[in-house]
């Protein structure tokens, strides 16, 4: 049973951690400033993603899972993006854990 609790904790702060990236992604998105007169800015993959609406959560997931399989029929680009932000998310969920484990 412990083992269980175990794993559902280092999930939801997996989860948490991905939530939080995405939030601050879009934050830094909204908060740029506009572009002087007559210029734009360039489009990119978090633009491109945005419009297809798959920064969510429940898409980068089921998504990193097709790309481990190689399964995945988004563009290198996307690809690149999704294994990016999960692999961060992962890295920053299991150093709060380790740290968890020392405050206990």
């Amino acid at each position: 049973m412990e083992n269980i609790d175990e794993e559902y904790k280092a999930e939801k702060e997996f989860l948490n951690q991905l939530e939080t990236l995405l939030k601050d992604i879009k934050g830094k998105r909204r908060g740029r400033k506009a572009p002087a007169p007559g210029y734009h800015y360039k489009r990119d993959v978090i633009d491109r993603m945005a419009d297809d609406n798959e920064l969510k959560v429940p898409f980068l997931i089921s998504e990193y899972r097709l790309i481990l399989k190689k399964e995945s029929n988004l563009p290198a680009q996307k690809i690149n993006f999704v294994k990016a932000i999960v692999n961060e998310a992962i890295r920053k969920s299991k150093k709060n854990e380790k740290h968890l484990k020392r405050v206990k």
